[in-house]
């Protein structure tokens, strides 16, 4: 075979071999660009045209030539990453797939080299190493494959001005976002380190256009130093470890010096191999927030400060009870670690009778954002319990949400303690006053019957002797037993009566009292007296009150007996009881009386002889007379037994009067009962 056939054949046997090359690119750029287009060849090296060239007939007749082997692996190793772009493709990773074009195209680069480098080698060799080899029919071009590859070519050329056109759709959508919105945005290729920034950027940072570099160092140089190590190591680490996600919050320089907090976002691109090649982030100013942060890291210095100077324990809780800041007074004052005790919360200091009442009440305030206030006994250093009191307020947000609760602990032990003692001591006090109650009641009884005993004797015994002497006792003696028995009388009469005022004395149950119906039982019992005055006495309806029945009896029946007593002689007695409620400026003539509350107002007025005003406190001592007992029998005890059963129901009593035009009382009692 002559040196110029071998040449032919080689020369043909590689341009198709090259053609064959193009159509795999082809079709590599039709799959990936959305043509349907069998795959199987171009991701098999085995089954794709020119690797049964390379296997079937290549590697044979072309052995001698070195760069034959390495051609071979250069053709799989374009098919694995054709496979793995592909494979890109089908899980919808579109971008990676398109963006390894540019590696296939290196590869493919390579492959064509070596195939020209094989061609030149095998020119150059022997005729010898060719005797009785042709070209391989399996690489023959047939016009369906070159109408295939020109119909590709316009197709993939079609597909390419589209989204290509898609593309700067998208590039123009995200331009007028970019400008939109006050985040600085920033486009970075990592390839040749040069950077876009947004109209944002301008306007967050106050930078011109011609002050900002094109490349990285805009960004480098601005970032504040005592930030850049930390916020430049961390960005690198994400590129240089293939990771996708980036964030930091740091200092960022503006055209006037100053420093503005930024917060920082970046997501990598990486090519087919894993590659990063280009970064998108968006830079958001964040320094109302930070000073915001800031102030409410001072506010919460300054109250931790002002707590652990405080004498009690300051403590706080989230809105859910957890314990979040308990003050150095807790550890000083009771010996618990704070940090152990923030772990555990309370329920592990709190004395185990007082636990429930206390988580109970702590659960409810939880739930209804109520103000907590108890008492409880905490473990204390001593070895130990101690009573301590307890509060804690919720604070709200503007929609009234809880956030948190601000609590504290006072020790009340000692208080609790003197509690306990002054309780002792009032008992036994009560029951010295029980006992002396007792004594006074015996003594009242006592008195009421032996020393009524000899009156009524006196007086039983003066009225016998009265009748036995009939006649025959001279004037004289009938004068003197006369007193005797006048005397005795007298002296019973005022011996009930200071035992009806001490018997005031002794502290007795209020109830319910209908001032009608007593008022009805003292008429009746003054019945035959209003019959021999021939009185007129009228009434409006009375109200109810709180108040002891017998005594209010007492206060109506000396009143009214009062009024009897002294009236004008040959004038009818004329007495009127009304009723209301009393005035302010009434209740402020009495400083003894709560200007707080009400009060009923009873007014009991006569048309008796009357007395002098400047005698209108004196009437209320007891044993006061403003009389003779000649002119005016009594004891000059009822109306100082008025004035008791008054103050004894938390009221007051004045009298007005003017000699010979009569008198009015006014009796002020309260409308509720006090304590």
């Amino acid at each position: 075979m002559s040196n110029e056939s071998v040449t032919d054949w080689v020369k043909l046997d590689f341009e198709q071999a090259r053609t064959k090359h193009l159509l795999f690119k082809s079709r590599l750029r039709s799959i990936l660009y959305g043509a349907d287009v069998a795959e199987a060849p171009v991701v098999s090296h085995e089954e794709c045209t020119l690797g049964k060239w390379i296997y079937n007939h290549a590697l044979d007749t072309y052995a001698f030539i070195p760069e034959m082997q390495q051609l071979e692996q250069v053709h799989k190793e374009l098919h694995s990453v054709a496979s793995r772009l592909v494979g890109f493709y089908k899980e919808g990773k579109i971008n990676e797939a398109r963006n390894g074009l540019d590696h296939i195209e290196k590869i493919a680069e390579e492959l064509l080299t070596k195939l020209a480098s094989v061609e030149i080698k095998v020119n150059e060799s022997q005729a010898v190493h060719l005797e009785g080899s042709s070209y391989s029919d399996s690489l023959e071009i047939n016009a369906d494959e070159l109408s295939e590859l020109q119909f590709l070519n316009a197709d993939l050329d079609r597909r390419i001005k589209e989204q290509s056109q898609e593309l700067s759709y998208a590039r123009e959508r995200f331009e007028l976002v970019a400008k939109a919105t006050h985040d600085a945005i920033w486009d970075w290729n990592l390839l040749n380190d040069d950077i876009w920034w947004n109209d944002g950027f301008k306007e967050l940072f106050g930078y011109k256009d011609e002050e900002i570099e094109p490349t990285i160092i805009s960004w480098y140089s601005r970032v504040h130093p005592e930030d850049k190590e930390r916020v430049v190591g961390s960005i690198h680490e994400v590129i240089d470890h293939g990771g996708t996600n980036w964030s930091s919050e740091y200092r960022f320089k503006k055209v006037n010096g100053d420093y503005a907090f930024v917060y920082d976002r970046g997501y990598a691109l990486h090519d087919a191999e894993g590659t990063p090649y280009r970064m998108l982030g968006s830079m958001q100013e964040i320094t109302e927030r930070k000073q915001a942060e800031q102030a409410i890291r001072e506010r919460e210095t300054r109250f931790r400060q002002m707590a652990n100077s405080l004498p009690i324990v300051v403590w706080t809780a989230a809105a859910d009870g957890t314990l979040t800041y308990i003050s150095d007074q807790w550890e000083a004052d009771y010996g618990n670690n704070i940090r152990d005790s923030l772990e555990k919360g309370w329920s592990s200091f709190i004395h185990p009778e007082d636990m429930a009442t206390a988580v109970a009440e702590w659960e409810t305030a939880i739930e209804t954002g109520a103000r907590y206030e108890t008492e409880f006994r905490v473990w204390h250093k001593s070895g130990s319990y101690r009573w301590v009191l307890v509060r804690a307020v919720p604070a709200t947000d503007d929609n009234g949400n809880i956030e948190r609760w601000y609590g504290s602990h006072t020790d009340i032990h000692d208080k609790k303690a003197d509690e306990e003692l002054l309780e002792s001591r009032v008992k036994e006090r009560t029951l010295e006053l029980e006992m002396k109650n007792n004594e006074l009641e015996q003594f009242i009884y006592v008195s009421h019957h032996d020393l009524q005993e000899p009156l009524r004797k006196m007086i039983t015994f003066g009225e016998m002797v009265r009748t036995d002497a009939g006649n025959s006792i001279t004037p004289v003696s009938q004068t003197r037993l006369d007193k005797v028995t006048g005397a005795a009388r007298r002296m019973s009469a005022a011996l009930r009566d200071v035992l009806d005022l001490a018997s005031l004395n002794k502290e007795e149950q209020f109830a319910r009292v209908e001032l009608d119906e007593v008022l009805g039982d003292v008429l009746t019992e003054l019945e035959l007296v209003i019959a021999e005055k021939a009185a007129c006495i009228v009434s409006d309806p009375l109200p109810v009150i709180n108040g002891v029945r017998h005594q209010i009896h007492q206060l109506l029946y000396n009143l009214l007996n009062n009024a009897l007593k002294f009236s004008s002689p040959g004038q009818v007695s004329q007495i009127s009881i009304s009723s209301g409620t009393a005035t302010e400026a009434e209740i402020k003539t009495h400083p003894e009386l709560l200007p707080s509350i009400s009060y009923h107002k009873l007014t009991v007025r006569d048309n008796g002889i009357g007395f002098d005003q400047l005698s209108a406190n004196k009437i209320f001592v007891m044993f006061q007379r403003l009389h003779s007992k000649e002119s005016y029998p009594g004891t000059g005890i009822g109306l100082a037994l008025c004035k008791k059963v008054v103050l004894n129901h938390r009221g007051a009593i004045s009298a007005v009067s003017k000699a010979g035009e009569g008198a009015t009382f006014s009796i002020l009692l309260p409308a509720q009962r006090q304590a």
